[in-house]
C-alpha cells in the first residue's frame, strides 16, 4: 500500500477499540467497538469466579484452552484478532481504492502478529501526527505554519 493513499484506517486499541476513517485528508467517521481489556473486565466482574487473566497471544497459534484461564485468552485474543481483521476488511471494500491500515494503541502490538490486516503498527501515532503538525506538515488544506510557539 501507498504512503500516500487516499483512504486511511487508523485502528486504536485503548478502552475501546476505535476504527476511524479518512479520504483525501477529510475524517469521514468511524467505528466503535469494545476495547480487550473493557471487555474482559465486564465479563470476569459480571460472572461468578472467572480470573482476571493477562490477554497475550503466545506463539500465536490458536490452542484450545484446558483451563478457564487458557480459554478466556483463546478467547478474547483471536476473537478480538478475527473482529479487527473482518471489521476492517468490509471498511476498506466501503472505502474503495487504495486504503492504509495503521494500528495504534495497547494491543497493537500484540495482535498483529494473529492479525494480517495490521501490517503498520505505529505505537506512537499520535505523538507522530503532532510533530507533523508542528513541523508545518499537517494536513495539505491549512497546515500549521513552521515556528510557532
Amino acid at each position: 500500500m501507498a504512503v500516500d493513499a487516499p483512504g486511511i484506517i487508523v485502528i486504536d486499541f485503548g478502552t475501546a477499540t476505535n476504527f476511524d476513517c479518512v479520504r483525501d485528508d477529510a475524517f469521514l467517521g468511524g467505528l466503535i467497538c469494545p476495547g480487550m481489556l473493557t471487555s474482559l473486565s465486564g465479563l470476569v466482574s459480571k460472572t461468578a469466579k472467572l480470573p482476571h487473566v493477562a490477554l497475550e497471544p503466545g506463539d500465536g497459534a490458536l490452542s484450545i484452552g484446558r483451563s478457564t484461564a487458557e480459554c478466556i485468552n483463546q478467547g478474547f485474543v483471536f476473537g478480538f484478532a478475527d473482529m479487527v481483521q473482518g471489521v476492517t476488511t468490509r471498511l476498506i471494500a466501503h472505502l474503495g481504492g487504495e486504503v492504509r491500515v495503521l494500528a495504534t494503541g495497547g494491543f497493537a502490538e500484540k495482535l498483529a502478529p494473529i492479525c494480517p490486516v495490521l501490517r503498520d503498527v505505529r505505537p506512537n501515532l499520535l505523538l507522530e501526527g503532532l510533530r507533523r503538525l508542528w513541523l508545518g506538515h499537517g494536513p495539505r488544506r491549512g497546515g500549521a505554519k513552521k515556528g510557532l510557539s
